[in-house]
């Protein structure tokens, strides 16, 4: 897909991994995806970090992906220390970095348990030494590297063809195992990563574990992989300050999560591959238990039954590697017998474990997928052990509840995990009941994401309450199998296991259930809490987990969810209920004393045998204390008494896996001191020396001895002897004691005094079973004189089987063998009367000998002749062709535009070869055994549609009526379907008759590929046609489930199809085995690009709707978008900066999506838009994984910075046009995407502000457009984001914005009667000069003045002029200053250029500190609440005598004799603003006003739902409006307002005003309305700043200041 790689490669290049040596991707542990060596990563993380969260008593993995740019050799990769910003560094032992080993596992890898033939590449193995296998890619072999003691080093074939693959094992007579003796002290993996090769151009994996400890100290450690000298890859470990419990049940909470499998690791299994070394296996045994504990398995099924040694053992490791030791699995089974005596067994049992483990919480694994009528017999079993407090486990379908559901503790449940129809059976029987899944899917598949799924919230929220599934441990490590895969989640090594991403996914899924746990723990005690916002966290918690998708949700996204849910429970105080346990100390168990029922019995039985000989009175105690489990009491009683053999037998006779003590080592040196004894029978000794001679092959001399003297020359006794060496040698094939130990010489000795005491002594022919083991050993050891002995006896003897011949002689020539010219040379030679089938099973016995002697050559020289042996059958391909005519339903075959191939079914199941035909497999395959009835092939027609592909299957059948009536079974078909080499499969049932067809989908959900479901009949067709003598079905598949995977021409589809019948199986190719790919065959499509636009045009409009419903939802469903962009349960940072850059990408190809757009469009919208379409939630679970573990590890800091604006430059909209707004913010200097920035609007007619939110965008902006109602105004808005705030103005329809009020009638004469009383009263103005700045020194002098004046107060202040200034030579300028301040400012500024004054608004004299004032009681009686002194009525008002004041100024300045009689400048700001405008409007002189943002602007804007301007006089009430106690204030505020000043302008005058958009002191409609009011012809002037508050100025003012006065 081009626009992820594309995107991964950004990333790359973005963050510097990009050197000249090679790249590094960071990429997810827990992936779906198939990391192979020639595949560039496509969802490596943006910024390049190995990013890992980790809880205490975790472990938690990261991974990253390298490439060389050119062959860099052997690399180191080596860890720094990784520390906090403190200096904290964490324990470099708890890091684990490993390499991810690619290897050969069958074709069905990574997606299926099941097994195949046929080899693929699949990353599985965590090695520390690469070179611990080795691949060779021309043979697609595996080698393992062994190191021996003496230091040699050589290598093994590991995964060589399954027949030749197989050796006897000794634990299990009845079985074989592979070659390979994984567990051998010469197969080792390194402790530590070792360093890697690195070559241009391929990619390779590596996977860092930590391990946070429960005494982990919290906090973020920083660090990297050092690759060499050539760079680093940047590491961030977030260890989270708590610790993760164990897991509970979601279906109930109180209940513990139980973890086991159905484990066969026991000391036989281990010992079967580490050479039969017990003191070896113990340790491997605790190594493998102390693992899967840290894989969060807590539980071990125990082998070895009561008070044995094994079974106490494990029970001890079990505790001492910090498993579960409040419950058993296993250790023990039912006895037989009657009721009573069941019960009585139980008892015991219970007594023991009691005494010895401290309770007897044990589950007895009893009964396997019974059949009802076991069930039903087996009830008073399970009621005898229930009794005495025991548990059962069992396996099986839905039939156990139905029929004994209430006796079931334990229920494995073959179901898929995610299935919760059998959970809701289970969980309703009682409290202490358990379910489990297995078996669909099996563990098998490598992938880590289905493992984990699988094994974590997939079953969890589904009901399940227990896991336990196939053993996870030392499967083979030839993945060459037939029906299902060796379930494998760890190898075994000589000192424990390997570990595979498998398992690190079963880790993964309990962790997952871990943290669930812990999340909804807390957010239950959240919902306890007072706190409303804490109950809602609580509530959103757990209803994340009940919404998540078990089968599709993304694992990565949820874990970190519910980190975050976690972590913010915890700053709500919230704190989990669940206790961590404290570990406790470890003691081994120690055998109980013995019972008293125990102790009357051993009374009894020695009274019952006082007068028997000694021995026979040690053994009947003996019996008494094994039937209580007293072994080790057992053993001391025989060694006291000198009973050797019996205390042999009793530590460990032969290796089978019979004994009960199991130390061989003690086993040994009893028998020895047995044979040592005088008193022994002939026959015992001869016995003891066989089991001694594999160990001791000295005693190879005394066999002559023992044997003559067990026969003593007597022939029944001889007859007797012979038949013992006969056992021994191998005549009868379950006794393998000398091949399993690899004991040759041994064994050499044995056969050697067979031949002379019974060929040569007793004239005898030797037993040809023996005559053929002696080949095979000679040949398994190399020994070529023993295998030619066993090729001449065999020979020699007329009654040996010819086909035994045949093999002993292949024994003894395999080993030679070079080509597979060497082996039919030999077969021409020698196998003449042999049938072929008996011929290719010798030689894969023979290749089974040569491959456990590792001759690679001769193993595939015998494989390659094997397999000429086979009728060779060409992989079938059928060509499926388009029909431009639709294809709806049966009758439309025949009117096809195409004539579809008739493809005759004439190959058999398992593969035809010559001599073979392999039977029916008929398991549930909708037949019963084959009746013998003869019917036709039949036969398959593909064709293609625009809709789909389309299947046509014809079975001739005479009784098909019966079958449409279901009186006759009609066999079923079972298909195989895969789009693609490398491409998930899907299996096919259908059941004609039963109208039934049902998928078997091999993997989940994934980005890419899709189940196929039948619960959408928009996805297929499925129809069965009778007539008298043909079934015809036919399949029709959407191109839907193969979004993208629409074939191009000539590319092919693995396809296989089986039809079962009554009279046996027709295939499609003659797959070898069920589910076996590699021997599927192929559908290959004929598709020109006008055909694949043809199917994918109607495929994008159904992708395209998909999308669209996730990123706007649908009723009743939440998208995975637009749920991110939900204030209340969304984060909206997250859309904003990672969804909408893609929803924003993806717009363009929206807009291409029209019914008639041409193919090419079609194509190209397929390509680039399609997968994104289809896999969006998919792409948007990536995301929030990858924002969220960043956002965890790298909380970003609340340094938000605001910004509001208006969308257009000036502010200023038209009548009837919305405002709109636009938000920017940083936080700590970056675009806070996503930023939800709280938005108050303040708009005319608003009794209460308006709140909203807008959203930023990826660039940290965000628009918002604000209805306005119909009359004229100005919107404020306030935009908060934290700590930051930000104001944003508009004016709409400003031209029409009027005055709140008439002018008073009376106004202009009310001022007219003010100014001629001032008129009346003389200045007599008072002078006192004052210094002035140094630098105007000499140019300007300054007096502070005092002039008489109406009123309570004189007008005072400051005059400035130049030091030289003449009569009439100069202009006035008068600056009025704002409502801030006591003291008039000093009037120095434009003193050089003009007579300058600046007024006191309060008449107080100047040049006192405010200190002073308040001293003097000024500030009480004239500054403090000046603004709303006297507003009681316009006579008394401060204002109106502020403004008489100002008159006054004005009229000294023009009785200044150097007025030049021409210029008089008014200027001010708010208050001083509002007084410019009133001085200037009541004096005839004054030239040109400039007011900024002016107060006393509309003092009564409420009542035309304006703002009041300053100073707010009144406010409304509760409904909106005038209070009566301000009618006085607001009347008499009518004649000091500047909109009624304004009215008296007239032409002469110029007046400037300014205001600012965000303005809240001096609000610019008010202004506005004043501005408005000034008559036409005046020249007027508003100057508006949108951005401007109460500081905004007045540029054009300023600027004609400037003309004026030049500055």
């Amino acid at each position: 897909m081009k626009h992820l790689i594309l995107a991964a490669l950004a990333a790359v290049v973005a963050t510097g991994a990009w050197g000249a040596d090679f790249e590094s991707f960071a990429v997810p542990a827990m992936s779906n995806v198939k990391r192979m060596p020639d595949v560039r990563p496509v969802d490596a993380f943006e910024d390049g970090v190995v990013r890992i969260v980790v809880a205490r008593d975790e472990f938690e993995p990261g991974s990253f992906v390298l490439k060389a740019n050119r062959d860099l050799g052997k690399v180191p990769l080596t860890l720094t220390p990784l520390k906090t910003d403190r200096g904290q560094v964490f324990p470099a032992e708890d890091l684990d970095l490993k390499v991810i080993k690619v290897w050969y596992q069958n074709r069905n890898g990574w997606y299926s348990y099941f097994g195949d033939t046929g080899f693929a590449l699949c990353p599985e193995l965590l090695l520390n030494d690469e070179d611990l296998i080795r691949v060779d890619t021309e043979k697609e072999a595996n080698y393992a590297r062994l190191t021996e003691k003496d230091g040699r080093v050589h290598e093994r074939w590991i995964n060589p063809p399954r027949q030749m693959d197989v050796r006897e094992s000794k634990s299990r007579p009845w079985d074989t195992c592979e070659s390979f003796w994984s567990m051998k002290p010469n197969f080792v993996d390194a402790k530590t990563l070792q360093p890697v090769t690195l070559k241009a151009g391929e990619y390779k994996q590596f996977f860092l574990t930590v391990h946070a400890r429960k005494n982990a100290r919290p906090g973020v450690y920083r660090g990297a992989v050092k690759v060499g000298g050539f760079g680093e890859v940047p590491v961030e470990v977030k260890v989270l300050d708590f610790t993760l419990p164990q897991p509970k049940c979601w279906a109930d909470p109180e209940k513990d999560f139980l973890v086991c499998s159905y484990s066969y690791i026991s000391y036989g299994i281990i010992m079967d591959q580490n050479g039969h070394d017990l003191p070896l296996a113990k340790q491997q045994l605790k190594a493998v238990l102390r693992n899967q504990a840290e894989h969060n398995q807590s539980m071990h099924s125990i082998r070895g039954g009561i008070g044995s040694d094994e079974g106490n053992y494990t029970w001890d490791v079990i505790r001492e590697v910090g498993m579960r030791d409040d419950v058993i699995m296993g250790y023990m089974g039912v006895s037989g017998g009657d009721s009573a005596s069941r019960r009585e067994y139980a008892k015991r049992a219970a007594d023991y474990i009691d005494a010895r483990f401290g309770h007897h919480n044990v589950y007895i694994c009893y009964g396997d997928e019974p059949g009802e009528s076991w069930l039903r017999q087996a009830r008073p079993v399970y009621e005898d052990y229930q009794r005495e407090g025991f548990k059962f486990m069992i396996a099986g379908s839905d039939s156990v509840f139905y029929k004994a559901g209430y006796l079931y503790d334990w229920h494995n449940i073959a179901k898929a995990p995610t299935d919760d129809s059998s959970t809701k059976l289970w969980n309703g029987v009682n409290g202490g009941n358990r379910v489990a899944w297995y078996a669909n899917h099996h563990i098998g598949p490598e992938n880590p994401s289905f493992n984990r799924r699988q094994n974590g919230l997939g079953a969890w929220l589904a009901g399940y309450t227990a896991l336990c599934n196939y053993a996870h441990h030392f499967g083979p490590y030839n993945d060459d199998r037939l029906t299902y895969k060796p379930m494998v989640f760890a190898y075994g090594t000589g000192d424990g296991v390997i570990d595979t991403l498998g398992w690190e996914g079963f880790r993964e899924g309990l962790d997952d259930i871990r943290y669930a746990t812990l999340m909804s723990a807390m957010a239950r005690e959240a919902q306890k809490s007072a706190d409303i916002e804490t109950r809602y966290l609580g509530g959103k918690a757990l209803a994340y987990l009940a919404a998540f998708d078990r089968e599709r949700g993304d694992q990565n996204a949820a874990r970190a969810e519910m980190v975050k849910y976690i972590l913010d429970l915890q700053a709500k105080k919230v704190k989990s209920p669940i206790a961590i346990p404290v570990a406790k100390p470890f003691k081994p168990s120690v055998e109980p004393k013995i019972p008293a029922a125990c102790q009357k019995e051993l009374d009894e039985a020695i009274a019952a045998n006082k007068d028997k000989n000694p021995a026979e009175q040690v053994r009947a105690k003996a019996r008494v204390l094994g039937k209580y489990w007293m072994y080790e009491k057992m053993a001391k009683l025989y060694e006291d008494a000198g009973l050797y053999e019996d205390l042999a037998r009793l530590y460990g006779t032969d290796g089978y896996g019979n004994s009960t003590l199991a130390r061989p080592d003690l086993a040994d040196a009893n028998w020895l001191k047995f044979i040592a004894q005088t008193n022994v029978s002939p026959f015992a000794k001869a016995e003891a020396v066989r089991i001694l001679l594999p160990k001791h092959p000295e005693l190879a001399k005394m066999i002559p001895e023992t044997m003559d003297k067990a026969a003593g020359r007597n022939w029944p006794n001889t007859n007797t002897v012979v038949s013992a060496y006969e056992q021994a040698l191998g005549a009868n094939a379950q006794n393998r004691t000398y091949v399993c130990d690899e004991a040759f010489a041994a064994y050499r000795a044995y056969f050697d005094a067979y031949v002379n005491f019974a060929v040569k002594g007793c004239g005898r022919t030797v037993h040809p079973g023996v005559a053929l083991r002696a080949a095979y050993m000679g040949a398994l050891s190399g020994d070529e004189q023993l295998a030619a002995n066993g090729v001449r006896f065999l020979s020699a003897n007329p009654k040996a089987p010819t086909n035994d011949v045949y093999l002993a002689k292949l024994y003894a020539a395999s080993a030679l063998f070079r080509t597979a010219d060497d082996v039919q040379a030999f077969d021409a030679e020698n196998g003449g009367a042999v049938a072929v089938k008996v011929r290719a099973e010798a030689l894969e016995k023979a290749g089974s000998v040569q491959q456990r002697r590792a001759n690679e050559t001769s193993v595939r020289a015998m494989n390659a002749y094997r397999k000429s042996l086979y009728k060779p059958e060409p992989k079938v391909c059928y060509d499926v062709k388009f029909s431009d005519v639709p294809l709806r339903n049966l009758e439309d075959w025949s009117g096809l535009s195409v004539e579809p191939e008739k493809f005759v079914y004439e190959r058999k199941y398992g593969g035809s070869t010559d001599f073979m035909v392999t039977d029916v497999s008929t398991g549930d395959r909708g037949v019963g055994a084959a009746t013998g009835e003869k019917l036709e092939n039949p036969w398959m027609e593909v064709v293609a549609d625009e809709w789909g592909l389309h299947f046509r299957f014809t079975t001739p059948d005479p009784k098909a009526r019966e079958v449409e009536l279901g009186l006759v079974n009609g066999g079923s078909f079972e298909g195989y379907i895969a789009p693609g080499e490398d491409e998930p499969y899907t299996c096919i049932l259908m059941t004609p008759g039963k109208e039934q067809v049902g998928f078997f989908n091999t993997t989940y959900d994934t980005f890419g590929h899709r189940r196929v479901r039948t619960d959408d009949p928009s996805l297929l067709r499925f129809q069965t046609f009778y007539t008298d003598d043909k079934v015809v079905s036919c399949l029709s598949l959407s191109w839907a489930n193969y979004m993208e995977r629409i074939p191009t021409d000539g590319k092919t589809w693995d396809f296989e199809n089986m039809r079962w019948t009554r009279s046996g199986n027709f295939c499609f190719n003659g797959t070898e085995s069920i589910h076996g790919r590699s021997t599927w065959g192929l559908l290959r499509f004929e598709l020109t690009p006008a055909q694949r636009a043809k199917i994918l045009k109607p495929l994008l409009f159904r992708a395209w709707n998909a999308y669209k419903k996730e990123l706007n939802g649908a009723h009743g469903y939440e998208g995975a978008i637009v749920h991110w962009r939900d204030t209340a349960v969304g984060d909206t940072v997250f859309y904003a900066s990672k969804l909408l850059p893609l929803v924003k990408r993806l717009k363009p190809y929206e807009d291409l999506m029209k019914t008639d757009m041409s193919d090419a469009d079609v194509l190209n919208i397929a390509e680039e838009a399609l997968p994104l379409w289809h896999n969006v939630a998919f792409e948007v679970g990536r995301l929030r994984a990858e924002y969220l573990a960043n956002r965890i590890v790298n909380p970003p800091s609340e340094k938000y910075k605001v910004s509001c604006r208006a969308a257009t430059k000036e502010a200023i909209y038209a009548k009837g046009e919305n405002p709109e707004f636009v938000f920017s913010a940083t936080n700590d200097g970056k675009p806070a995407a996503g930023a939800m920035v709280d938005v108050t609007i303040e708009s005319p007619g608003d009794r209460q502000k308006k709140t909203v939110q807008v959203m930023l965008d990826e660039n940290g902006e965000g628009k918002l457009k604000v209805k306005v109602p119909s009359r004229s105004g100005w919107v404020l808005v306030t935009a908060t984001l934290g700590r930051s705030k930000a104001l944003g103005g508009a004016m709409y329809d400003v031209g029409n914005i009027k005055a709140s009020q008439a002018c008073p009638g009376d106004f202009k004469k009310f001022w007219e009667k003010e100014i001629a009383e001032l008129k009346k009263v003389p200045i007599d103005a008072k002078l006192t000069e004052v210094p002035v700045d140094e630098k105007l020194k000499g140019k300007v002098r300054t007096w502070e003045f005092e002039l008489k004046c109406t009123g309570p107060r004189p007008a005072t202040g400051y005059i400035s002029l130049p030091a030289n200034a003449k009569p009439k030579s100069l202009p006035i300028v008068v600056c009025f200053q704002g409502a801030s301040g006591i003291r008039a400012w000093r009037s120095d500024y434009y003193g050089d250029v003009a007579i300058s004054l600046s007024a006191s608004k309060f008449g107080l004299p100047n040049g006192l500190t405010d200190q002073e004032y308040k001293e003097k009681g000024l500030y009480d009686s004239d500054v403090k609440g000046f603004e709303t002194k006297g507003m009681e009525s316009r006579d008394t008002a401060f204002f109106k005598w502020m403004i008489v004041r100002d008159l006054r100024i004005l009229e000294y300045a023009k009785s200044r004799p150097e007025w030049n009689g021409d210029l008089v400048v008014v200027n001010g700001e708010s208050l001083g603003g509002g007084q410019s405008l009133a001085v200037g409007a009541l004096d005839p002189d004054v030239d040109f006003v400039c007011a900024c943002v002016p107060a006393l602007s509309d003092h009564n804007g409420r009542l035309v739902q304006r703002h009041n301007g300053w100073p707010h006089l009144w406010k409304v009430d509760a409904n909106g409006n005038r209070p009566q106690s301000a009618f006085k204030v607001s009347e008499a505020a009518r004649y000091v307002d500047t909109m009624n000043f304004c009215t008296l302008y007239t032409p002469n005058k110029e007046v400037s005003i300014g205001t600012g958009f965000v303005d809240t002191t001096c609000p610019p409609d008010g202004i506005y309305a004043a501005f408005n009011n000034i008559p036409k012809g005046v020249k007027k002037t508003i100057w508006t700043d949108p951005l401007g508050g109460h500081g905004a100025g007045n540029a054009h003012g300023g600027k004609r200041m400037m003309e004026i006065f030049g500055k």
